[in-house]
């Protein structure tokens, strides 16, 4: 990425200059959130895929420290979500733990809790959707879609096969989240846009 936008001379800022900026508080919660399901779900993991866990989730969060936080970036300025938006959004949230509780009663009556993480990869996947209309970001609608088919995946494989599958679908998603969030910041930005 060149070190001026088109037009102007303006440098274009790294994203931490930016700290209030819709897209850094999103990727920051996306990359917490990342880092989480890699570092609950590695020990799950039989030798050597911990360690190899460990190292790809540590690869993961440096890049997207860099992208993210460091490199130099167009922060484009957002439209106002709409009036509805805010309600998405909680009922977003409430959909995700529902989907997690009714997946943990679920598992504990069939005695196969060591596969809740597939649930919660599934939920917070299922629970991206509906933001990418309404908050105009795309990056939720691909990013969701991929941590709820990883997450179908790892709780199929979880109760068919065995529980680790789950706990390995939880270290993918997290390094689906940090890589995800790493390509949409790394993306050209929209012609026009300003930082």
């Amino acid at each position: 990425m060149s070190e001026t936008l088109d037009d102007t001379r303006t440098p274009v800022p790294r994203g931490v200059s930016r700290p209030g900026h819709p897209a850094l508080i999103g990727a920051v919660i996306g990359g917490i959130g990342g880092t989480v399901f890699v570092a609950a779900n590695a020990p799950a993991l039989p030798a050597p895929w911990t360690g190899i866990a460990w190292v790809a989730g540590a690869v993961a969060l440096a890049v997207w420290c860099w992208t993210v936080l460091l490199a130099r970036r167009v922060m484009p300025d957002l439209p106002r979500p709409g009036r509805s938006a805010g309600w998405v959004y909680l009922a977003g949230i409430a959909g995700m733990f529902l989907i997690m509780f009714a997946g943990s009663r679920l598992l504990a009556a069939l005695d196969r809790e060591p596969v809740q993480p597939a649930v919660i990869v599934v939920a917070v996947g299922v629970h991206f959707l509906p933001y990418a209309r309404a908050f105009g970001a795309p990056v939720f609608a691909r990013l969701g879609a991929a941590l709820a088919v990883v997450g179908v995946l790892g709780l199929a494989g979880g109760l068919l096969v065995t529980p680790v599958a789950a706990s390995a679908s939880a270290v993918v998603a997290g390094l689906v989240l940090l890589l995800g969030i790493s390509a949409d910041a790394h993306a050209p930005a929209p012609r026009g846009a300003r930082s």
